[in-house]
């Protein structure tokens, strides 16, 4: 839960993409699951590749060491909050945009005139449950009525009030809706029919060596070596200069 609003703490969501996706060979993936093992190891994750210049400010003028962020999963069937990360490092330039080789790559910035910024973060703690988007929207007439993320959706990082903060954590205390439930259900059976159409097209034998094991490998192949150092190029040790 949150901390009273006299600790000076702010909280924010913060959208990273859930499903895989190829960028120039890496996968830009990114999910709480991932950052719990890069904090386990001692890390922290670079927040990079925020390209738009509005999340940029709030990056490089609001955001503090202690701050606390929802990680939220977008660009998947079921975009959702899994975990709560703390910013552990102050703002600093974005070093990915400075690499032609990054997704993120951006050659307008340069290293003596830096437009875009990060911060480190490390998992803090994951929800009981995933709270949904669609589960999100069941009460934007009621305490979620002005949350940022629900009203202006397009934004990567958006600011978020102490008692949404709260009642979001109340909401992943509860079973998940039923009407959440029964459209999952409805993508599962989809994805079910989705399988036995190619299971008829390409034979049974066919189907298997192609049946991926993973969604990672679904997306890029079962030979793609670049799953193995996902977004390992904004992985940075806990070196960065920190205040409290």
């Amino acid at each position: 839960m949150a901390d009273t609003e006299e600790s000076g703490r702010k909280y924010w969501l913060m959208k990273a993409e859930g499903e895989p996706r190829i960028v120039k060979g890496i996968n830009v993936a990114f999910t709480f699951e991932m950052l719990e093992n890069i904090t386990n190891e001692g890390k922290m994750e670079s927040w990079s590749g925020v390209r738009n210049y509005e999340a940029r400010n709030m990056i490089r003028d609001q955001m503090s060491v202690g701050d606390y962020a929802f990680l939220y999963c977008s660009n998947c069937k079921f975009p959702h909050i899994r975990g709560v990360m703390e910013i552990c490092s102050n703002p600093h330039p974005d070093d990915s945009c400075w690499d032609p080789n990054d997704p993120y790559y951006d050659p307008k910035s340069t290293k003596e005139k830096p437009r875009w910024y990060s911060v480190g973060v490390q998992s803090r703690y994951p929800l009981k449950r995933s709270v949904t988007l669609r589960e999100l929207k069941l009460h934007l007439n009621g305490k979620l009525s002005q949350m940022s993320m629900l009203n202006r959706a397009r934004l990567s990082i958006s600011k978020v009030r102490q008692e949404e903060w709260d009642f979001i954590h109340q909401l992943a205390e509860l079973p998940e809706p039923g009407e959440v439930q029964e459209a999952r259900e409805k993508e599962d059976q989809k994805e079910r029919k989705k399988r036995d159409r190619r299971v008829e097209d390409d034979g049974k034998e066919d189907s298997k060596q192609k049946k991926s094991k993973s969604p990672y490998n679904a997306a890029a192949g079962d030979d793609d070596t670049s799953l193995n150092t996902i977004k390992q190029s904004r992985i940075k040790e806990c070196n960065i200069k920190t205040s409290i």
